[in-house]
C-alpha cells in the first residue's frame, strides 16, 4: 500500500504476521511495545466481536511490555455497539485515552496499564522528524501540525467511564455486538 512499505518490512525492530490476531496471541508468549486493532467494519462481520470481549482486551493487555500500549479502532457504527465496546476496553485498561479520527472517523481508543505520560511533548517532538511528519502528511493535510493533532483528543478515562457505566459488557459468553438485529429493529419502533 505504501511505496516504503518493503523497506519497512526488512528493518530489525518491525516484526510482521499475517495471521489471526487472537489466536496468535494465544500460541505466543511475547510481549509488545505497541498492538494495534483496526476490525474490518461492521461490528456484527462474522468473527469480529472476538476483537471486542472483554477476555481478548485481557489477552493483549497481559502481552504488553512496561509502557506498552493497545490502540483500538472503532468504526463509526450504532451507539449501542460502541458505548458496548467502550465500556469494556475502560473496564480492562486502567488507563485510557479516545481521540476521534480525521479521514476514518470513528474514535482511537489507547488504552494502558500505566499512564501516558507528556502526550502534548511527544506529539510536538515527533514533528520534529521529517519521516513522520511526511507520514502523517501521506493522505491529506489534515494533521498537517502538532495542534492538529491535539485538537483531535476527546477524553481520558475517568470521564468515559462515567458516559458508558451503564454500557453491557461484551465478554466471550455474550457476544453482544455479534447479533445487533433486535437492537436496531427496537431502534426504529
Amino acid at each position: 500500500y505504501h511505496l516504503d512499505g518493503p523497506a519497512i518490512l526488512q528493518r530489525p525492530n518491525v516484526n510482521a504476521y499475517v495471521d489471526d490476531g487472537r489466536n496468535y496471541l494465544l500460541m505466543h508468549d511475547q510481549q509488545y511495545d505497541v498492538v494495534t486493532i483496526d476490525p474490518a467494519p461492521p461490528f456484527f462481520s462474522a468473527g469480529t466481536v472476538n476483537l471486542y470481549t472483554r477476555e481478548f482486551f485481557e489477552l493483549v493487555k497481559s502481552r504488553l511490555r512496561k509502557g506498552g500500549v493497545l490502540c483500538l479502532w472503532i468504526p463509526p457504527e450504532n451507539k449501542i455497539e460502541v458505548r458496548m465496546v467502550v465500556r469494556t476496553f475502560l473496564d480492562v485498561f486502567e488507563q485510557t485515552d479516545a481521540w476521534t479520527g480525521t479521514i476514518y472517523k470513528g474514535l482511537y481508543l489507547i488504552g494502558s496499564r500505566h499512564q501516558i505520560e507528556n502526550v502534548e511533548e511527544k506529539i510536538r517532538r515527533a514533528y520534529e522528524n521529517p519521516r513522520m511528519v511526511n507520514d502523517l502528511l501521506e493522505w491529506d493535510n489534515s494533521c498537517g501540525d502538532p495542534e492538529k493533532v491535539l485538537e483531535l483528543f476527546v477524553s481520558h478515562g475517568d470521564d468515559l467511564r462515567k458516559l458508558y457505566a451503564d454500557a453491557p459488557m461484551v465478554t466471550d459468553d455474550h457476544p453482544y455486538t455479534e447479533f445487533p438485529l433486535l437492537r436496531v429493529i427496537n431502534e426504529h419502533k
